[in-house]
């Protein structure tokens, strides 16, 4: 709504018959750019369309009152140069809302690849995380085992020869188990 009330506005303050057209009020014209860049850029093609239909209508009922911007040429070259005007505004504004409106699709489905991602590296962490739990487990086992025989072959030393590798054994578990 505010969009057309400002596209409204502005029509009627650059195009009204009802104001006096001087020299000075020319350039207002280009105020028309304002709510179609801004519609362009904000919504969808379709409101940019009907604003651009609200400033041609306020600028051909303008045109054809004998008031406006384009009114210092005969009849026929006003409508002219208002229709070159009104083609030159919506069209690239029509353009940049279609780009624009491509652009936040393309950002949402962006968002939404990020999210499934996202959501699929939290799964496969999570299978990491149990794999790394299950794999700790089965390998601590053995070793758990292999340190008991070593700690039953300690009770029963004859040698220091014996001693020395089963030092070194209890060693490489204790090494094991670490890792």
């Amino acid at each position: 709504i505010a969009i057309f009330v400002v596209a409204a506005g502005i029509g009627l303050i650059a195009f009204s018959p009802m104001i006096e057209q001087t020299a000075h009020r020319t350039p207002l014209v280009f105020l028309a750019l304002v709510p179609l860049v801004w519609t362009a850029l904000r919504h969808d093609p379709r409101v940019t369309a009907t604003a651009a239909v609200i400033l041609s209508g306020f600028a051909v009922w303008g045109t054809f009152a004998g008031g406006g911007p384009f009114l210092w040429a005969g009849f026929n070259e006003s409508f002219v140069l208002l229709m070159m005007f009104i083609v030159s505004a919506a069209i690239p504004s029509l353009m940049l809302s279609s780009m624009a409106t491509q652009l936040q699709d393309s950002y949402a489905m962006l968002e939404r690849k990020v999210e499934e991602r996202t959501h699929r590296l939290e799964l496969a962490n999570l299978a990491k995380s149990r794999f790394i739990a299950v794999a700790s487990h089965d390998l601590r086992q053995p070793l758990h085992a292999l340190g008991l025989f070593v700690a039953q072959l300690r009770e029963h030393l004859d040698s220091p020869e014996r001693t020395r590798i089963v030092q070194q054994i209890d060693d490489a578990v204790t090494n094991l188990d670490d890792l």
